[in-house]
């Protein structure tokens, strides 16, 4: 469902009334001026509605991704260092964690996968999801 702004509903609205009122009356006494109401009560109704088509679509489609966002998925605890290049791949960047969680440990950084694997002598200690 779409749902309108409260002062784009209210504009559409009184656009809408003043165009009925101008057509009206453009039926009722065929003037020049009329003419040129009607023709410029159109055209403001058109961007009008030309203006919701356009919110509706993004209010409905939502705001675009320019790519698709990757996981880490399920990585297991203790799996072998070759076991996650191979799954899914080289990390980003890799971060030596020695000074504080001992020699042998180290972060591997997925930044497009969103998630950071925390490795104890080449093994899987813990992963991060974003």
């Amino acid at each position: 469902m779409i749902t309108l702004p409260i002062g784009f509903a209210a504009a559409f609205s009184v656009a809408l009334l003043f165009w009925l009122g101008t057509l009206i009356g453009y039926m009722i006494s065929k003037t020049s001026t009329r003419e040129s109401w009607l023709a410029g009560s159109t055209l403001a109704l058109s961007v009008i509605l030309a203006a919701f088509g356009v919110l509706g679509r993004e209010r409905v489609n939502g705001p675009r991704r320019t790519s698709a966002v990757m996981s880490c998925g399920r990585i297991d605890e203790r799996t072998p260092a070759d076991a996650i290049i191979q799954r899914i791949g080289k990390p980003s960047r890799v971060v030596t964690e020695a000074d504080s969680r001992g020699p042998g440990a180290e972060a591997w950084v997925y930044e497009e996968r969103r998630c950071v694997v925390h490795l104890l002598d080449q093994r899987v200690d813990s992963v991060e999801y974003e």
